[in-house]
């Protein structure tokens, strides 16, 4: 508590510890226990304040620590891919939601965040993106980060894609692209392929993404399909991404997407009329 800035004093202290005893002894038991505990600290250090026992609660009976395997335990090869990219990116796994600000500028910034970007492509969600960093800057991406048991079972029913981080989330991303049906849906997974650094997937995305913008001609999918890439053209300097290749692809989807546009526009109810306007915001 007051390491979070909070006023503790000593006699609060003794007080509360009286208070858990005298509890105890009101609820006829041998000694305090949680609930006295916690009724105590609640009236003894925070003044009665429920709230702010909250905001220490999960630290104080979960804590941040999760269990390791020793080092001569033979290891699945993604836990053991896993772990080494923990090491390299000096990220250890917490039980405790915690925030993590990237640099995209330094290599061990890029680094950490590919790690977390291949993690969320095969499924895993250690860690999940709350900001880009599109309102200070093209360099930057915020993440909270908490682990959870279940994660590295998750992680090893990937093994069927590659045995490693990269691998799998390859494997995987091209198991996606080649069963998407929409080229919105092609864009954004075209978008997380390249995002993280996963060439293989990157490139038959963009195969496939271009053979779906030859034969389509629904405006609301060629609209959809905009802001996903032209986020990567504007933010693919941070990951050193080619971008002309892209950058025409995207140039004919807008084109295709306007000359689709009056006809899509015709005879609308409300709710069609809405979906258009918002794809076409979207898009601008």
């Amino acid at each position: 508590l007051r390491a979070k800035g909070h006023m503790i004093s000593t006699a609060s202290l003794i007080e509360a510890e009286r208070l858990a005893r005298a509890l105890a002894a009101i609820r006829e038991r041998p000694k305090p226990g949680f609930e006295e505990l916690r009724d105590a600290s609640i009236a003894g250090l925070f003044n009665g304040e429920a709230l702010l026992w909250k905001m220490v609660e999960a630290e104080l009976l979960l804590g941040a620590d999760v269990g390791e395997i020793p080092p001569d335990t033979p290891l699945a090869p993604l836990i053991d891919d896993l772990q080494r990219n923990q090491k390299t990116a000096r990220l250890k796994p917490e039980a405790l939601e915690r925030e993590l600000s990237i640099d995209l500028r330094s290599e061990s910034g890029l680094f950490r965040s590919t790690l977390l970007h291949r993690l969320n492509v095969l499924g895993v969600n250690w860690g999940k993106l709350t900001d880009t960093g599109r309102s200070r800057g093209t360099f930057r991406e915020r993440w909270m980060l908490a682990w959870q048991p279940e994660y590295a079972v998750q992680l090893v029913e990937n093994l069927v894609y590659g045995p490693t981080i990269e691998k799998a989330a390859n494997g995987r991303l091209v198991q996606m692209i080649a069963a998407a049906a929409t080229l919105d849906t092609l864009a954004a997974l075209v978008q997380g392929a390249i995002t993280a650094a996963l060439s293989e997937a990157s490139a038959a995305g963009l195969v496939a993404l271009e053979e779906k913008a030859a034969h389509s001609s629904e405006c609301l999918e060629l609209l959809a399909s905009v802001p996903p890439l032209a986020d990567i053209i504007r933010y693919g300097e941070a990951r050193k991404t080619e971008t002309e290749r892209l950058a025409g692809l995207l140039e004919r989807l807008i084109v295709e997407g306007s000359i689709a546009l009056p006809y899509a526009a015709r005879d609308l109810d409300v709710q069609a009329a809405a979906a258009l306007i918002g794809a076409m915001r979207k898009a601008d």
